[in-house]
Parts: C-alpha cells; structure tokens; sequence
C-alpha cells in the first residue's frame, strides 16, 4: 500500500488554495476512510438523464475538491469502467468536475460531501 500522500485535491489552476487551512481541516477526517469532499453544487443534467437523476451533485472543481487514500484504491481499480461508462452517457461532452462525481456515484455510491 502506499502511503506517500493522504489526500489529493484538484483545483483549477487560478484559484487559491491556502495550504495550512485545508490541511488543519482535513486533520479531523481518517484518510484511510473513503471521503469526497468538496463545495457541493447541483446541476439539473441533460434530458436524456433526467431519468435517472432529477439533480446531479457535484463538487466543484474550480473551487477545489479532495478524495482520501481510501477511496484512491476503489478509484484506481473501478476507472476503466468509470471511462467508459462517462463516454457512453456524455459522448465525452461534459465539465469533468460533473462527470468525476456521476463516476464515483454510479460506479461506487460515493456522494460528495460538503466540508
């Protein structure tokens, strides 16, 4: 198992991340654990997913959002599927910070989290 990083953020790349805040923050949460946090948005999604989903929520990522070590492994061994999945569904039109989350949620049933 490697154990070199507890989390991982993705943020755009003009926004500002203050670095010691996130940190503290994220001291209170066991990286271990499966955690997708983020600041929470909704979309109402295209017609032809209505269906399935009368909201999709997201975190956004121009903001910022976070996926812990534990939930990196389910990422790494289900992200074939997840692919093909997103570019079956989109046609690979889509903001990647909604298609991440519609990925964790239909292929892991995580839900992003507020922190």
């Amino acid at each position: 198992e490697d154990r070199s990083c507890d989390w991982v953020m993705k943020a755009d790349s003009d926004t500002y991340v203050n670095l010691r805040a996130v940190s503290d923050r994220l001291q209170c949460f066991d990286s271990a654990e499966e955690h997708f946090f983020g600041a929470v948005h909704a979309i109402v999604p295209p017609r032809h997913l209505r269906e399935m989903w009368s909201a999709l929520y997201f975190a956004h990522g121009g903001s910022g959002y976070m996926v812990s070590r534990g939930l990196l492994r389910k990422i790494r061994a289900s992200a074939p599927a997840c692919l093909e999945d997103m570019l079956e569904m989109t046609s690979g039109d889509a903001m990647e910070d909604v298609i991440f989350a519609l990925c964790l949620q239909r292929q892991l049933d995580i839900q992003v989290k507020s922190y």
